[in-house]
């Protein structure tokens, strides 16, 4: 049951400034659209006067919460202490730097307190109270809310961003929109995972986030897979080796496997980009980065590779896991939401190149989940309701249907014209576009002409 707010919106701008205000103001709104169990949450207490309870009400809408919560089964079994809110801030930046409040948490919780599935719901950066986009215009970030809709409006946004920005300012600003925005992207709506007809509970989620001293600010929030496999070598008759794979929870014994803290390290870059001197002075300004792109076993792409390191008092977890775009063919995007990799903490396309470009030199990464919480597979006989199509030929007419009226939408998804019924791929844009599809269908008009893309 939704409970009654009383936001005492009291911001000392003298301290923070209207942009920390605005961005006040959008978390109130967030908790008060998902409808937080919190009966007071009063906006201008410092939240180290916050007690745990209150903490843990706000960090089941508000996964940017979770480092500071008392509750120990959130963490890796060596940690000795809570965290603070000092624990959350860079501690390699200097005090002053604009970008020392940001960090990153991994909710890795597939399921609630109930065991069941928490579903996927990205959140996607708001332009609008992005520090870098200050002063710009409401008819640009019109454009940029809806840029994965219209081929047409990175052009219209490069032709309106000087109206607002000059210099240095305009270069950098322009080079987010080519190098970033430009692979905008639907936020993600599942509630399930699939990979070849086996399908998951989903709900793990990677949450940017900022610190002020009144609030935490969830920036954005992007579905994510974390360690589920691993493999061995088996030899062969012929003396030849091959890889197979076998599950590998990181829960019981095996929860040392991921630290509780994290330091990003290194910032790796990608071939679908080129690295240019903006590119390098972007890194500049968040501490640095560099143009070396990551591999896995030297052969596999890793994009956009944000290195992991432990924290010195969990220094027997893996050091060599990282934050990367969806890479390894045998891993499917279609999982995202829920655990399937190897060990590193895998997301979408456009999350990899945001995160590759938002997160500063040594930001803080934390690792939070329940073992109990942490994975589920679904028995196949409670699916079919959730699967829109029965065949391939219902299932491939709508992905034709997508590819001739959203061309862009149809790219930034990755759904060709043809394939799989009932991927992760398909669901998702059955999930943007299946009532205005079924709508069609039922009327038996034929296709609408393509949209202005």
């Amino acid at each position: 049951m939704k409970k009654n707010f009383s936001f005492i919106l009291m911001f000392a701008s003298i301290v923070h400034g209207e942009f920390h205000a605005q961005q006040s103001r959008a978390l109130a709104n967030y908790l008060i659209n998902l409808g937080s169990d919190t009966e007071e949450v009063s906006l201008s207490t410092p939240i180290a006067s916050l007690d745990a309870s209150t903490i843990a009400s706000i960090a089941e809408t508000n996964s940017c919460y979770l480092p500071l919560l008392e509750d120990r089964s959130f963490f890796h079994p060596n940690q000795n202490r809570t965290y603070q809110v000092e624990d959350l801030y860079n501690q390699q930046l200097p005090e002053d730097h604009p970008y020392r409040n940001r960090y990153l948490v991994g909710d890795l919780n597939a399921l609630d307190e109930n065991g069941k599935g928490r579903g996927i719901s990205e959140i996607n950066p708001n332009p609008s109270l992005l520090q870098e986009l200050r002063g710009v215009g409401e008819d640009v970030m019109a454009l940029m809310h809806s840029a994965y809709k219209d081929g047409e409006s990175v052009g219209k946004i490069l032709a309106l961003l000087p109206n607002y920005l000059e210099g240095e300012s305009l270069a950098l600003a322009e080079n987010f929109i080519t190098q970033v925005w430009k692979y905008h992207s639907p936020p993600l709506k599942r509630t399930i995972g699939t990979h070849r007809a086996t399908y998951y509970e989903v709900g793990q989620t990677l949450n940017v986030c900022e610190v002020y001293p009144d609030t935490l600010i969830l920036v954005a929030k992007f579905a994510t897979s974390s360690k589920r496999m691993d493999y061995k070598l088996i030899q062969q008759d012929d003396s030849t080796e091959v890889k197979e794979m076998f599950q590998y929870l990181p829960i019981g014994p095996k929860r040392k496997y991921y630290a509780s803290k994290y330091t990003i390290t290194s910032k790796n870059w990608e071939r679908q980009r080129t690295y240019g001197e903006l590119d390098a002075k972007r890194d500049e300004l968040v501490g640095g980065g560099h143009n070396r792109i990551a591999h896995y076993q030297g052969k596999t792409e890793l994009p956009n590779f944000l290195t992991m390191t432990p924290d010195p008092e969990f220094s027997r977890c893996l050091k060599n896991n990282g934050i990367h775009e969806v890479s390894l063919s045998e891993l499917s995007r279609g999982m995202l939401g829920c655990a399937n990799s190897l060990g590193c903490i895998r997301v979408s396309d456009f999350a990899s190149k945001f995160l590759r470009w938002w997160t500063p030199q040594d930001a803080n990464f934390f690792v939070c989940y329940q073992d109990e919480r942490y994975f589920k597979k679904i028995d196949a006989t409670s699916i079919p309701d959730l699967i829109p199509f029965k065949n391939e030929i219902e299932g491939n007419a709508f992905r034709l249907w997508v590819n001739q009226q959203y061309p862009v939408l149809a790219e930034q998804l990755k759904l060709d014209s043809t394939g799989s019924h009932d991927n992760g791929y398909i669901f998702d844009a059955f999930q943007l576009l299946g009532e205005e599809y079924e709508s069609i269908m039922k009327q038996g008009k034929a296709s609408p002409e393509s949209k202005n893309q």
